[in-house]
């Protein structure tokens, strides 16, 4: 996390006092954002009130009108928010990226707050009440599919880079055994991409990978390949890119990272880092010399036999990588496929025995038992034949 970012996580934390009223807790929020809160639960006509009568009308309609959000939850966040309401509406600074703190608090439920000493996610008593309540607990099956949805969502970008609303509602709907209607699964890929980093929303038409550099570049590039399908992939294989922190390990990646971490005494968390850098640059199809260039921001290369082993490696690693510009195909694959079907036209070519034979004087085609044209008498199978 840089420096930034850390910075402005740090701000979040505020003296609020426990226990914590649901007024108290929205008045840390602006008109704007409860605006937008009241928005989420489909709520209109906020514009009108004043701040503090927006809160008094947040809170009255606040538990009736929670499930625009709730319904469209994972299992994760189910799990982080039952176990602070069990715990009687505090919890230990769990490990969240900075978006998912300012997303709770945006929906009213989970603010960070210094209690005693200790940083802490707060949950207003009124909040505590109501997902104790067991007919607030969550349809089981609504989190499960919303669970599978996000997942293999996550995975497809991971390998493709970016996907449309269509294409991305097409390929899961074939991977997932929760087939219902794709606007159930708009919302909740829409609401997932304001929790996590792993999937955003672009222009309205599509969802993307946050390491994609030029969301507009992979889209232009994936159209012109009209004659390139999408790479298949198994759903066990998208379920597995779809884990938190998931990195595509291939051999080219592990001879990097582990070349890296010896000739420099590299710890193995930093040679990783370096190595998941140049997957990335390699996925977004950037140049060998962007690759060397992120191998420099971690290390000096002094020697010209070490630079050419590194670039070789780095070569390597770009032609092994699924990248998105080629619709999740590796350069190493789409040579092999173009070498398989060079292959399959030369032996689908006739072989000379084959071939059709004309007699130039009638201009019919000789078979095999009629006499050969060159004049010798025997049968053509057994001379020119």
């Amino acid at each position: 996390m840089n420096k930034n970012r850390l910075s402005r996580q740090e701000s979040f934390w505020t003296e609020l006092k426990y226990p914590l009223s649901h007024a108290d807790a929205l008045m840390t929020l602006t008109k704007q954002e409860l605006i937008k809160l009241g928005q989420r639960m489909q709520l209109s006509g906020l514009t009108k009130y004043k701040k503090e009568e927006l809160v008094v009308k947040l809170v009255e309609l606040y538990a009736e009108n929670i499930w625009p959000i709730t319904r469209v939850w994972d299992q994760a966040r189910w799990k982080l928010i039952k176990q602070i309401a069990n715990n009687g509406g505090i919890g230990e600074k769990p490990l969240l990226e900075i978006q998912q703190y300012e997303y709770f608090c945006e929906i009213g439920i989970l603010f960070p707050s210094i209690h005693e000493g200790r940083h802490v996610l707060l949950m207003p008593a009124e909040v505590v009440a109501f997902f104790n309540d067991s007919e607030n607990s969550g349809s089981g099956s609504l989190i499960e599919r919303n669970t599978e949805w996000i997942r293999l969502s996550i995975g497809l970008l991971n390998y493709y880079g970016v996907l449309t609303i269509e294409q991305i509602t097409k390929f899961v709907m074939s991977n997932a055994d929760h087939k219902l209607a794709s606007f159930d699964m708009l919302n909740v890929l829409y609401d997932a991409s304001l929790y996590y980093d792993e999937i955003n929303y672009f222009d309205d038409d599509a969802f993307f990978d946050s390491r994609v550099s030029n969301v507009s570049q992979v889209i232009n590039e994936q159209a012109k390949r009209t004659d390139l399908e999408y790479r298949h992939f198994t759903k066990h294989e998208i379920w597995r890119a779809g884990e938190p922190g998931f990195i595509e390990r291939n051999p080219s990646f592990m001879k990097l990272e582990k070349y890296i971490k010896h000739l420099y005494e590299m710890d193995t968390e930093e040679a990783e880092l370096m190595a998941d850098l140049c997957l990335d640059a390699a996925k977004n199809g950037q140049s060998l010399a962007d690759m060397v260039h992120i191998v420099q921001d971690f290390v000096e290369i002094p020697y010209l036999p070490i630079m050419n082993e590194i670039t070789s490696m780095l070569a390597a690693l770009y032609n092994d990588t699924k990248q998105w510009q080629l619709k999740g195909h590796s350069p190493n694959e789409l040579a092999a496929s173009r070498d398989m079907l060079r292959l399959q036209v030369l032996k689908s070519a006739p072989s000379p025995s084959e071939a059709s034979v004309i007699n130039i004087q009638t201009r019919t085609k000789v078979g095999r038992n009629d006499p050969c044209p060159c004049g010798s008498g025997k049968k053509f199978k057994k001379c020119c034949g």
